[in-house]
Parts: structure tokens; C-alpha cells; sequence
């Protein structure tokens, strides 16, 4: 009951926090955002030098990553690497934070909270995948909020999902990676994998215009060309 407690208070905590974040038009990378590559977590964060990146039209911006313990818990957070895979015939640009959460064997805790901003034009769905091994009772899951209010929840090793949503340019990301165990027993966490993909890229929108334009001057010559006929009839 504590338990289950603990996490609804937590998860009221991440849907506050990143509802905070906000959902804004994207117009395109700014023009300091380095290229995302594996690195230290710390250089993501800000003032890192990585703190905003792209990586194949995705952008990373307003990073941080936080961790608690109880018991026997141990959080050792190690690089963040920009990855690219296909789900189902969907392109999903991603970072995945590479890291140790350990409950122990004595009972314990070991959470991550991963907080970003992701930006493309557009984002159309969010894709999640948690690497972890348990032992007896140990559990191991995540929770992630989006600020345009959807969410995604894993609740074993192992697993992965995909929302789709009407698409945006800019999203607020809030996760919390969790595992507990009790005495005897473990719950280990290795990686966490977080990827977005984008629309087909749009006609541009000068094309519309050309056309209308096209459509103009044929209207025009169209009008001169008719205009040269009556004013020859007429003279002879």
C-alpha cells in the first residue's frame, strides 16, 4: 500500500512538472544546437556543452537527470547516445541514457527522473524501451509524461511501446525509471531508450505560391493573345 502511495505522489509530481514545460511551434534548430554523439550525462545538461543538440532533425534542449536511493539503492548515471531504429516501418531518433540502477539484495530502491525538451518539425509519435533484469520479487518499471497531457508506462524488463499523437513541434518530456525490491531479492536497470519521429517532410509552401502564380501570368497572356485577335478582325 506504501508502495503504491509513494508512486501515485510521484507520478502527480512528474504530470506537474511537466505540464511546466511548454508545447510551442517549432520553426527549426537553433543554430548554436551541437550535433548529439555519446557522451557524459553531465555534458547534456545545462551549461554542458552538449546541452542543446540535433540529431537527424530532432532536437534535445533543457536537460537534467536526477536520482534517488533508499536501502541498498545505488544510481550510477553513465552516457547519453543518440540512436535510430525502425518500429513497425517508423523512422524513431532517440537518445539513450546508459546507466546503473541497483536495488541491492537487502532491500532497496533506485530511481532516475530524465527530463528534456524534444523539438522537430513535426514530431508525430514517442517511443520507449527500458533494458533491466530482475531476481525474485524485484520490480522494475517507467512512467513517462508529455506535456500535451498523453503518457507511456512500462512495467517489466525488457518491453517497449509507441503512442502516436496530432503532430506538434515542440514536447515536454518527463520520465521516472523506478525499481524496488525486497529483501532477497533485486531489480538491476541498464539502459533507457527514448525516440520520437517526424512527419514526411511538407511541400514547401513557396510551391503553392508558385503555382498561383504560374496560373496568373497564363490568365494574363491568355487575355493579351485574345485581345490581338479582336483588334486584328476588326481592322481588316
Amino acid at each position: 500500500m506504501r508502495k503504491r502511495q509513494i508512486l501515485s505522489a510521484r507520478k502527480r509530481q512528474l504530470l506537474a512538472a511537466t505540464a511546466a514545460l511548454a508545447v510551442t511551434p517549432f520553426v527549426g534548430a537553433p543554430a548554436s544546437a551541437a550535433t548529439c554523439v555519446s557522451a557524459p550525462v553531465a555534458s547534456y545538461e545545462t551549461g554542458g556543452s552538449l546541452a542543446t543538440c540535433s540529431y537527424d532533425g530532432v532536437t534535445f534542449s533543457n536537460l537534467s537527470i536526477n536520482s534517488t536511493t533508499t536501502g541498498s539503492g545505488v544510481v550510477a548515471l553513465g552516457n547519453l547516445t543518440p540512436f535510430q531504429t525502425t518500429i513497425a516501418g517508423t523512422t524513431e531518433i532517440g537518445l539513450t541514457l546508459n546507466y546503473t540502477g541497483f536495488t541491492g539484495t537487502t532491500g532497496g530502491t533506485a530511481d532516475v527522473t530524465w527530463m528534456y525538451t524534444a523539438s522537430g518539425n513535426m514530431l508525430t509519435d514517442a517511443y520507449l524501451a527500458l533494458a533491466s533484469t530482475l531476481s525474485g520479487t524485484g520490480k522494475s518499471g517507467v512512467d513517462e509524461i508529455f506535456s500535451n497531457g498523453q503518457q507511456i508506462s512500462l512495467s517489466a524488463p525488457g518491453t517497449s511501446n509507441v503512442i502516436t499523437f496530432t503532430a506538434i513541434g515542440s514536447l515536454g518530456v518527463t520520465k521516472d525509471q523506478d525499481n524496488f525490491a525486497g529483501s532477497g531479492s533485486s531489480s538491476f536497470a541498464s539502459a533507457l531508450s527514448d525516440g520520437f519521429s517526424l512527419t514526411a517532410t511538407p511541400i514547401p509552401a513557396t510551391l503553392p505560391l508558385l503555382a498561383t502564380g504560374l496560373a496568373g501570368l497564363w490568365g494574363v497572356s491568355r487575355k493579351r493573345r485574345k485581345g490581338s485577335r479582336l483588334g486584328s478582325a476588326q481592322a481588316s
